[in-house]
């Protein structure tokens, strides 16, 4: 679910409740009405659910054993599962024998991917330093107040924009990292969702009055387009796309006057676009691989996102 809402330019969190209450409570109200259906159609099968039981054992075992044939080759279309899947039954059939509990290794089975994406992410925060694992005292099984080695976290409210790497010549280079300065010397990047674009104008004077000249105006909205072109009129003002998806919504924007583009994920043709016209762009990255990806592409700036999945800052 937290993928289908970042895909559809959606944050999840508690403002989700404030900005997409619709979405939220039709949500709500399609669980409620699957389990109430499911609940009815449970208690009306309850009757014929038990009979299973009383079926012989030589016809109940063989149409088990092709049941998991089957769901261990959906999974993934591949033969190797189904190998896997009979090679964990016979050693899980000589435990029986031995009087070895087969519970701790479906426990291990069940929780094992998720403390290997924890582990990763734990080593990531710490640029691969082992011993964070080491440094807080309810890992140790003992109360310690003050960690060894503290980590380094960035001063709250800051976001840090280094230069990117334009794919063009020095002149599209300059402008991308002018952009990313003026980002970076702000400090905070208001992000903003408009459902009147006659609300931009004033938007932007309020900003300046205030001391934050920049703004992305998310495309959420279909007044998301015309929001940007109103404040990228105002000089002074650095005004950015933000929930850009897909090619069409980038070209969009910049055609708007957006100076900078923020996708919610790695979308290499966004990016090739966004270099190819010298304009700055932060996709979203948060695994190993999508960052290499960025890397490659010639970017050293993302956006940490989704961020309160993974930890946030902390």
């Amino acid at each position: 679910m937290i993928g289908a809402l970042t895909i559809q330019g959606l944050t999840p969190g508690p403002m989700l409740f404030q900005t997409n209450k619709v979405l939220v409570y039709t949500i709500f109200l399609g669980m409620f009405i699957a389990n109430t259906l499911m609940c009815i159609c449970g208690f009306a099968g309850i009757r014929l659910f038990t009979k299973v039981l009383s079926v012989p054992k030589v016809i109940l075992t063989p149409c088990i054993f092709v049941l998991c044939v089957v769901g261990s080759f959906a999974m993934r279309n591949n033969i190797f599962d189904v190998w896997v899947m009979l090679i964990s039954g016979i050693i899980g059939y000589f435990l029986t024998k031995v009087k070895v509990p087969t519970s701790p290794a479906i426990l291990g089975l069940i929780l094992g991917p998720m403390a290997e994406k924890n582990f990763r992410t734990a080593l990531l925060k710490s640029s691969g330093d082992p011993s964070v694992f080491f440094q807080h005292g309810h890992l140790l099984g003992v109360h310690r107040p003050h960690p060894h080695k503290p980590l380094r976290r960035p001063r709250q409210g800051v976001r840090c924009f280094p230069a990117q790497k334009a794919r063009r010549g020095k002149g599209g280079e300059g402008r991308m990292n002018d952009v990313l300065k003026s980002l970076s010397l702000t400090g905070i990047v208001p992000v903003v969702v408009l459902d009147d674009a006659k609300n931009a104008a004033p938007l932007a004077d309020a900003l300046m009055a205030g001391g934050i000249p920049c703004a992305e105006i998310t495309l959420r909205t279909a007044a998301g387009l015309d929001s940007i072109a109103a404040i990228a009129d105002k000089p002074g003002v650095t005004v950015g796309a933000g929930s850009v998806i897909t090619l069409q919504n980038c070209k969009d924007a910049i055609a708007a006057g957006a100076r900078f583009i923020v996708s919610p994920g790695l979308n290499v043709k966004v990016v090739e676009h966004c270099l190819e016209n010298s304009v700055a762009v932060l996709p979203g990255c948060v695994t190993p691989t999508e960052l290499m990806q960025a890397m490659e592409l010639g970017l050293d700036t993302v956006k940490f996102f989704p961020a309160g999945v993974y930890g946030g800052l902390a």
